[in-house]
């Protein structure tokens, strides 16, 4: 029945700022004072809530990180090896078109 409360608000803020946008667009208010009204609305209703709607809140926190930090090391030499690879070939790029651009030019005359 909470669940429903927190939806019946939801709408009756949406629909309100809604109805105030509309207003303050009638009187010729800026983008600005229209964003600051319903921000103030929002707060305002939202301190209105049924139950202090504390569906998702918890005291403590608790994160396992050992899951993350297996799979990093099972996946991190595959990574590092793809990246080294990948870093050899454009390096390899870069030198061949430098020592291909100076042969080219030695030809042609330019001179080194």
């Amino acid at each position: 029945m909470e669940l429903l409360g927190a939806l019946g608000l939801v709408l009756l803020v949406a629909y309100a700022g809604y109805v105030i946008g509309k207003m303050l667009e009638k009187r010729g208010g800026t983008k600005q004072t229209t964003i600051g009204a319903l921000a103030l609305l929002t707060l305002t209703l939202a301190s209105f809530a049924p139950g202090g709607m504390t569906f998702a809140q918890s005291t403590t926190i608790d994160f396992d990180l050992q899951p993350f930090f297996d799979s990093l090391n099972q996946y991190l030499p595959i990574f590092i090896g793809l990246f080294a690879l990948i870093g050899g070939i454009a390096g390899a790029m870069a030198i061949s078109k430098y020592i291909i651009g100076a042969v080219v030019d030695a030809f042609s005359g330019k001179g080194l």
